[in-house]
């Protein structure tokens, strides 16, 4: 029985896309460039020896150009660190594009006792700059805070703009 339906469900399908062939005029056509920009905000989780949890503010551009995706992202995330009980504010800039990510903060730490600036290059795993998995290695002023991290981020979206379409 089931057999029969399936070939039932197949012979319709192709008679409606053939009569659809014969009797459509206009075609939709699928953009070959789009771009817009976006706002939201960021949820960071990170571990490698010390698990750190943090939410940020970040605006994208992004670029779509038939089927190929690339932007980027700047913004600003304020972590906690809970095994040595620091605080991290962290601005960043990335740039992205379909399954790749590169990027470079510059984060600010204290552990309320001292308190240093570093430089972290990214590298990482973008999924259309939504859904993010970075490595990133933390150089600080104060060496003893210097460590690597792999990070997961997930952007809630709160607005989008399209600028252009064709």
């Amino acid at each position: 029985m089931s057999k029969i339906l399936l070939l039932i469900s197949i012979i319709l399908l192709i008679s409606n896309v053939s009569a659809d062939d014969a009797t459509s005029t206009n075609e939709y056509v699928m953009p070959q460039y789009i771009e817009y920009k976006l706002q939201g905000l960021l949820f960071e989780v990170s571990y490698f020896k010390q698990f750190q949890m943090g939410l940020g503010y970040t605006f994208q551009n992004n670029k779509s150009i038939v089927g190929h995706f690339a932007g980027y992202s700047y913004g600003a995330n304020l972590s906690y660190r809970f095994k040595k009980d620091c605080l991290i504010l962290r601005p960043y800039f990335n740039l992205y594009g379909s399954g790749y990510l590169f990027g470079l903060s510059s984060p600010v730490l204290t552990d309320f006792k001292k308190t240093t600036i570093g430089l972290s290059p990214e590298i990482g795993i973008s999924v259309f700059g939504i859904v993010n998995i970075i490595y990133r290695y933390n150089f600080y002023l104060e060496n003893e805070f210097n460590n690597h991290e792999i990070c997961f981020t997930l952007l809630k979206v709160l607005s989008q703009t399209t600028i252009k379409s064709n």
